[in-house]
């Protein structure tokens, strides 16, 4: 699961270091950035049981997930 994720360019979305534009960003980034953060919540969702995901899709980044 790390490989395909790092693989992907999103592993800053799961240990925090990737953080939404803000500020001065241009919208392009925000909505590239959105798009990645989705990618990055459907590859967990993948992986996590029912179970334990119907407790975390409440939080609004994979990090916090």
């Amino acid at each position: 699961f790390t490989i395909a994720v790092q693989r992907k360019g999103l592993w800053g979305h799961f240990d925090g270091s990737s953080m939404r534009p803000s500020g001065d960003a241009t919208a392009a980034g925000v909505v590239a950035w959105d798009k990645d953060e989705v990618n990055a919540c459907f590859l967990l969702i993948q992986k996590l049981p029912d179970s334990i995901l119907i407790k975390y899709m409440s939080y609004p980044t994979a990090a916090e997930m």
